[in-house]
């Protein structure tokens, strides 16, 4: 059982860590303590906690270490534990896929008997412009109807699609989007308005992308020339009813019509409805409205999307912080490693790993890939040390081109 020591005041400082790159002398090192010493004797991180460790990549030396042991929460720098262990375990070039299957074949007629199946693998870039391109794809071999339905096929993946403990307020928000094994547009659909011509009516409220199986209440109001745009955009837990209040000036500027995010709570139905939709508009006929289930294991292959390979996609998690690419991410890690696409198998493949390095056992509990959640768990000891076995790999680059440079760019 992980075990943390509880402290009664705040926590201020959650871990500075640092990786010396050369080799230092004796008097430097002082010189280094000393500065530090005097950072963290600041009357501002007063009450707190400071978690600290200087290591030398040159020897394995270590240069200062305080609280190095203690555990804290490690925000969006659990990023770091999940790129590590996808590229560890998944490899550089390992892709995502999404397949269209079927049992059958084109007739000559064009009609696919029974379902089509969307099947995911997590792909967290999948787009609506890229399910458009499978639609072209399919007509290309002869698909002019479906007989049966699209069915969403998110089986990989497994357990909740959302991290433990993350707050209820903000789960309507973009960057606490749902992962599943099938996602769709970063799994938000985006609202734009257009105030009405008089004052007092109601905006008009366009859903994007076409598709999306959302039901929007509109209580906002247009208000005059230049009166004050105040909105309140919020999904109704668990449901796809977006709540659209509050006023929008009648001109208002283009940043104030939208796009506004909002998440979508069931990401296979998002993609399935908007799929079905993409084929009718390409004029593919689909009899019945979509539906869940698991693609039969005699269903091949009618077209295929790959994503980038991780080594372009780590960049994308990194520098912005994506929280959905890091929750699929490890997801697959656990499908990868224990054929069990969880957080739980993820994170159990992980740790197995930092332990065959020599990390230090109990220095971190993983819960979410991206570190949203307040339950993850790191000491700066263990951090060190996993960033000290990065910078030995062979494909270092990788990992370290996908990091933000401070000052630069990226937020992590």
């Amino acid at each position: 059982m992980l075990k943390t020591e509880k402290r009664s005041f705040p926590l201020v400082m959650a871990a500075v860590l640092a990786l010396a790159l050369q080799s230092a002398s004796r008097a430097s090192c002082e010189g280094l303590r000393q500065k530090i010493d005097t950072l963290l004797a600041s009357p501002d991180l007063a009450g707190g906690i400071q978690g600290v460790i200087v290591r030398s990549l040159a020897d394995g030396s270590e240069w200062y270490s305080r609280g190095a042991d203690l555990l804290f929460m490690p925000a969006s720098n659990q990023k770091l534990l999940t790129s590590a262990a996808a590229l560890h375990l998944l490899g550089p070039q390992f892709r995502f896929t999404t397949r269209l299957c079927s049992r059958a074949v084109p007739d000559r007629d064009g009609t696919l008997a029974g379902d089509l199946y969307l099947v995911g693998s997590g792909d967290p870039l999948l787009s609506d412009g890229d399910l458009a391109g499978m639609v072209r794809s399919l007509r290309q071999v002869g698909v002019r109807r479906v007989a049966g339905r699209v069915v969403a096929d998110a089986s990989l993946f497994t357990g909740d699609t959302l991290g433990a403990a993350w707050s209820w307020d903000y789960l309507s928000h973009y960057y606490a989007a749902p992962a599943s094994a099938l996602n769709l547009n970063k799994n938000v659909v985006g609202l734009r308005l257009a105030p009405a011509k008089a004052a007092g009516d109601p905006p008009t409220v366009t859903v994007e992308p076409a598709g999306a199986p959302v039901h929007v209440i509109v209580t906002a109001r247009t208000g005059g020339p230049s009166a004050p745009t105040a909105l309140s955009i919020e999904r109704r837990l668990g449901r796809g009813w977006i709540e659209v209040g509050g006023t929008i000036a009648q001109d208002a500027p283009d940043a104030q019509r939208g796009p506004h995010w909002v998440t979508v709570p069931d990401p296979p139905l998002f993609a399935a409805s908007v799929l079905t939709e993409q084929l009718r508009q390409a004029g593919i006929r689909v009899e019945w409205e979509p539906d869940f289930g698991t693609a039969p294991s005699d269903a091949s292959p009618l077209v295929e999307h790959a994503s980038v390979p991780l080594a372009e996609l780590l960049p994308l998690l990194n520098k912005p912080s994506d929280n959905l690419i890091a929750e699929c991410l490890l997801r697959a890690v656990g499908a990868r490693a224990a054929k069990e696409g969880s957080v739980e198998a993820g994170a159990q493949a992980a740790v197995e790993w930092f332990r065959s390095v020599g990390l230090p056992q109990g220095g971190c509990r993983i819960v979410d890939g991206s570190g949203l959640s307040r339950l993850n768990l790191v000491s700066p000891r263990l951090l060190a040390g996993l960033l000290e076995q990065m910078a030995r790999r062979l494909d270092f680059d990788v990992f370290k081109n996908s990091l933000p440079i401070a000052g630069k760019d990226g937020t992590l």
